[in-house]
């Protein structure tokens, strides 16, 4: 966004205002950084940016009403979830999240501090909590009744993949739910058809996010038959739920609990 001309620029800026005020009222401002953003803008997919930010607002929108039928699906006896949303990236998903589920006490966590700062501004009635690169690193302090990770295991190499995830269920209370989404055998299609290798775990050192190191944030597709021995492996974690190409068509949802 930050290479547009000022007459795009304000186009766009008016395009996010209609699109904010019809999905809910929600905040119109994009980060000029949000990868998120600037991907769907360049996507030939869309046959005109009205398109594109259109589908930004409307799906962000789907997302967090996906994640209220989940929480509702796998209720916790709190009146005021403590819900993690982790790679929030700027708020995609975020600024709709207290539209659809009012009660939430949300936390939002990224890896990137300018995506941090801008929730902090723009997404009012959330907490932020600042991610690191590698998962022995990051500290979550208090524990969840949710944690969700929307595609985030999308992209992790082998060396950090089943690390993340024992962290993350780490973060969760006990008789809570760690959430996430994964690249599964719908995404190959995606990726020129690759060929999973045996143990369910294929991945490629590319990624839309320049910023990033793509051996560290790459593109990964798991199956099953990869992702419950990683689950079961954890001292009381019980996967409860999978709803193949339950995300976008093609992703992969995996609801795990701890147990109480």
């Amino acid at each position: 966004m930050n290479d547009l001309p000022q007459q795009n620029a304000t186009a766009i800026d008016d395009l996010c205002r209609k699109y904010a005020a019809s999905t809910g009222a929600v905040t119109f401002a994009v980060h000029p950084d949000d990868h998120i953003f600037n991907w769907l803008l360049s996507n030939p997919v869309f046959e005109s940016h009205e398109r594109a930010i259109s589908y930004y607002f409307n799906d962000g929108k789907k997302s967090a009403g996906k994640i209220k039928r989940l929480i509702e699906r796998f209720p916790v006896d709190a009146a005021r979830p403590r819900f993690l949303e982790f790679a929030s990236g700027y708020g995609c998903v975020s600024r709709h999240l207290l539209n659809a589920i009012p009660d939430l006490d949300l936390t939002s966590c990224d890896i990137h501090p300018e995506a941090i700062a801008f929730l902090n501004q723009s997404v009012p009635g959330t907490l932020q909590l600042q991610s690191e690169h590698m998962p022995l690193d990051f500290s979550p302090g208090p524990v969840y009744d949710y944690v969700f990770a929307l595609s985030f295991f999308s992209h992790m190499p082998r060396a950090t993949w089943s690390v993340w995830l024992r962290q993350l269920y780490a973060a969760v209370k006990p008789s809570g739910f760690l959430a996430f989404t994964t690249q599964g055998e719908g995404s190959r299609q995606y990726h020129g058809d690759p060929v999973i290798p045996d143990d369910g775990f294929w991945f490629s050192a590319q990624s839309e996010q320049a910023d990033l190191d793509v051996n560290e944030y790459g593109q990964t597709i798991v199956t099953p038959s990869f992702v419950v021995p990683e689950v079961a492996a954890i001292d009381g974690a019980r996967l409860v739920g999978l709803d193949l190409r339950g995300w976008w068509e093609h992703q992969d949802l995996y609801v795990v609990k701890k147990k109480g």
